[in-house]
């Protein structure tokens, strides 16, 4: 079977799910080295690019054809939307 056909059988749910298993695994390692005593921004940095290379591998799986271009605008796309989110989510919890 080829990549593409097996990328087809894995559904976005089956995605989300094992993206969340590397998220989780990250933090676990995290928890492992600040008991090493490794640097926290050390840490909080690979963290960081760990986490943003899986939304570029999500936005790619969902739209294999798009350019190199097309994948950082949507990736900033959805970065802004989220900060957006989390602004609105203050506002209503400081009236609210």
């Amino acid at each position: 079977m080829d990549i593409s056909k097996e990328t087809e059988l894995l559904t976005r749910e089956n995605l989300s799910i094992i993206r969340n298993k590397k998220l989780k695994d990250e933090i676990q390692a995290a928890i492992r080295l600040l008991k090493k005593k490794v640097e926290p921004l050390e840490i909080a940095d690979k963290f960081i690019h760990n986490t943003f290379e899986l939304m570029k591998d999500g936005i790619l799986c969902n739209f294999p054809k798009l350019t190199k271009a097309e994948v950082l605008q949507r990736f900033k796309d959805k970065l802004y939307l989220t900060k957006k989110v989390k602004s609105l989510r203050k506002r209503v919890k400081n009236f609210g």
